[in-house]
C-alpha cells in the first residue's frame, strides 16, 4: 500500500489523534489549580470531621437535671425516715399488746418496707453524688484527647470547647468555599487568582467562630463553668459552623458595628496617614518612562511612572488598553504591555486610576505618551 492506514490509500493516523489530544488537553486542564483545590478541600474536610468527633465533649448532666437528682434522693430519704418511724412506734405498741401474733406480722412487713425504702434512698443519693462528682471531674481534670491518631494531649473541657468552636467554624467555611469552587468551575468562570481565597477561607471560620464563641460565651455565660453543663455543644456548634459559612457577612457586619461606634473625626487617624492601601486622593502622574517608544523586538513595553497618591492596586491605561502593573519600593508604579497591544504612531492617553473599596474611581488628569514609528 503506498499510504499507512486503509487500504485505499487513505491515511487515518490523524483520525486517533485529535480524540487522544483532546483527552490529554482535559486531562491537563483538570489537574491545574481548581483540581488541587478540590483536594485540598476534601483533605480539609476530612481532618475538620476528625477533629471535631475527638473534640466533642461527653454528654454531662447540666445542673437542672442534677438538682432534680438530688431532690428524689431527698424525697426517697424522707419517705424511708417516715416509714422507719412508723415501723418503730407500731412495734413498740405491739409490745404491750396481749394477742401479739397478727400484730408482729404486720411490723415486720412494715420493717421490711422501711428497710427497702431506706435502701433506695441510699441508692439514690449515691447516684446523685456520683452525676455530681462525675461532673466536677469532668471540669477540673484534663481529658486525654488524640490528635490525627498520633498526637495525645491532655486538655480541659474549657480548652475543649474553644478548640471545637475552631473547628466547626472551619466547617461551616470549607461548605462555603466548595460550593463557590463548584460553582465557578462547573460554569467555566473560575479564576486562578482566588486560590488563596479558597486555602484561607477555612482558617478565617475558624478565627471567627472563636471570637463569636467568646463575645457570645462571656456575655451569655458571665459566671458559668463548663462543668454545669450550662455550655451546650449544640450551641456552640451552631453558633461557629453559622459564623464560618457566613464569615463574610459577620466580618461585614462586625466592620459597620465598630465603624459606628469607633468613628473618628475628620483629619484623624487614616485620614493622615500616608501608608493606606488605597489614596483618598487622585492619582497625579508627574513622569513616564520611556517616553517617546519606539516598538521592538520585545514581547512587551515596560514603562515606570512617577507621580503621587500611586498604589498596587493603581490601575493604568494606555489608550484605553488595561496594562499590567506592580509597585516598586520607592514609590513609583512598574506598567507594562505587551508589543501587540500597543498602539500605534501618535501621541496618546495615559490614565492611572485608583479604586476605592466603595466602588469610587479616582482617576488622574491624561498624560500625552508618543509612539514612534
Amino acid at each position: 500500500m503506498g499510504a499507512e492506514g486503509k487500504p485505499d490509500g487513505t491515511d487515518t493516523r490523524g483520525a486517533s489523534e485529535g480524540p487522544t489530544s483532546e483527552s490529554w488537553k482535559g486531562l491537563k486542564a483538570m489537574t491545574k489549580g481548581p483540581f488541587w483545590l478540590g483536594v485540598y478541600l476534601i483533605v480539609a474536610f476530612a481532618i475538620i470531621l476528625h477533629l471535631a468527633s475527638v473534640l466533642w465533649p461527653s454528654p454531662l448532666a447540666n445542673q437542672q437535671a442534677r438538682d432534680t437528682l438530688d431532690h428524689e434522693a431527698m424525697r426517697l430519704d424522707l419517705i424511708a425516715r417516715v416509714q422507719a418511724d412508723s415501723a418503730k412506734e407500731l412495734e413498740a405498741a405491739v409490745s404491750k399488746a396481749a394477742d401479739t401474733t397478727a400484730a408482729r406480722r404486720v411490723a415486720v412487713m412494715r420493717r421490711q418496707k422501711a428497710d427497702s425504702a431506706q435502701k433506695y434512698a441510699i441508692a439514690a443519693r449515691q447516684y446523685s453524688d456520683s452525676v455530681n462528682a462525675s461532673a466536677v471531674r469532668a471540669g477540673l481534670n484534663d481529658s486525654e484527647v488524640t490528635f490525627l491518631f498520633i498526637f495525645t494531649r491532655n486538655i480541659s473541657l474549657d480548652l475543649r470547647l474553644i478548640l471545637l468552636a475552631l473547628v466547626l467554624g472551619a466547617l461551616g467555611s470549607f461548605v462555603h468555599a466548595a460550593q463557590s469552587l463548584a460553582t465557578y468551575v462547573g460554569n467555566q468562570q473560575f479564576n486562578p487568582a482566588w486560590g488563596w481565597w479558597y486555602v484561607l477561607r477555612p482558617f478565617i471560620g475558624a478565627a471567627l467562630a472563636a471570637m463569636v464563641y467568646f463575645a457570645v460565651r462571656g456575655s451569655l455565660f458571665p459566671s458559668a463553668l463548663s462543668v454545669s453543663g450550662e455550655v451546650n455543644p449544640f450551641g456552640i456548634a451552631a453558633l461557629a459552623t453559622l459564623a464560618g459559612m457566613f464569615s463574610k457577612q459577620a466580618t461585614d457586619k462586625l466592620d459597620e458595628v465598630f465603624t459606628t461606634l469607633f468613628r473618628t473625626g475628620p483629619r484623624v487617624g487614616d485620614a493622615v496617614r500616608a501608608d493606606k492601601l488605597v489614596p483618598d486622593t487622585a492619582p497625579v502622574i508627574l513622569k513616564v518612562a520611556p517616553n517617546p517608544v519606539k516598538p521592538n523586538a520585545d514581547a512587551q513595553v515596560t514603562f515606570v511612572i512617577t507621580g503621587t497618591a500611586l498604589a498596587a492596586t493603581t490601575k493604568v491605561k494606555l489608550a484605553g488598553k488595561d496594562m499590567t502593573t506592580s509597585l516598586n519600593g520607592d514609590g513609583t508604579l512598574t506598567a507594562f504591555i505587551a508589543m501587540s497591544a500597543l498602539p500605534g504612531a501618535g501621541t496618546h492617553k495615559l490614565t492611572v486610576t485608583n479604586l476605592k473599596g466603595d466602588t469610587t474611581s479616582l482617576t488622574s488628569q491624561p498624560f500625552d505618551v508618543e509612539v514612534t514609528a
